[in-house]
């Protein structure tokens, strides 16, 4: 069964006799999905999968504590300081291409605006451009096609004030397609670049 990702943060709560206690809290990830952890001890475990679930293990010997839902303004109050120095996620654009071509569709064009400004909101330096094709033709020209997409999206930035030392290429041809095809297939949802701003 697939996890979806967690957020988990733990949590030094003080000292007891000279062991620290570490309180696990299980948040929502940035889309609201809440993965599963196993807090164990030597002598017991607990599972959380739950959104505020939250639990206490001490020395190793001890079972972990009973476990508790904290409320979101609980959580707030008593972490919040910890919380606010979460990393922002990162942001993922998809650009379409026509058939066979380093031209955008006309709907994937007019992201580009967007795109450029979430970069400068972000103050970003770190993104990559990752280029893809369908299965339609063969796999060694459509890894240097994919490239070539990557490269024009990348150029495309550029040209509009991203530095060029920022854009990491990576080109995947037809191996990770968004559609799953057979050989020789054209899936326009597969001719894309996913541009990921960091």
């Amino acid at each position: 069964m697939k996890r979806s990702i967690i957020l988990l943060y733990v949590l030094l709560t003080g000292l007891v006799a000279g062991c620290s206690t570490t309180r696990v809290v299980l948040v929502p990830d940035p889309q609201g999905n809440v993965g599963e952890v196993v807090v164990s001890t030597l002598t017991g475990s607990k599972t959380l999968n739950q959104s505020g679930q939250s639990v206490a293990a001490g020395a190793y010997l001890l079972p972990p504590e009973k476990t508790i839902v904290m409320t979101q303004a609980s959580i707030d109050a008593r972490h919040g300081e910890t919380l606010a120095f979460e990393p922002v996620p990162p942001q993922s654009y998809l650009f379409y291409f026509l058939h066979d071509s380093v031209e955008l569709t006309e709907n994937s064009a007019t992201q580009l605006p967007e795109a450029i400004s979430r970069i400068n909101q972000r103050e970003s330096c770190d993104m990559v451009s990752a280029g893809h094709t369908d299965s339609l033709g063969d796999p060694a020209y459509n890894v240097q096609l994919s490239y070539r997409r990557a490269k024009q999206i990348k150029a495309l930035l550029n040209g509009r004030g991203i530095a060029a030392k920022c854009i990491e290429i990576i080109s995947y041809g037809e191996n990770a397609p968004l559609v799953k095809t057979g050989n020789n297939v054209s899936q326009q949802k597969n001719r894309r670049v996913e541009l990921l701003i960091r």
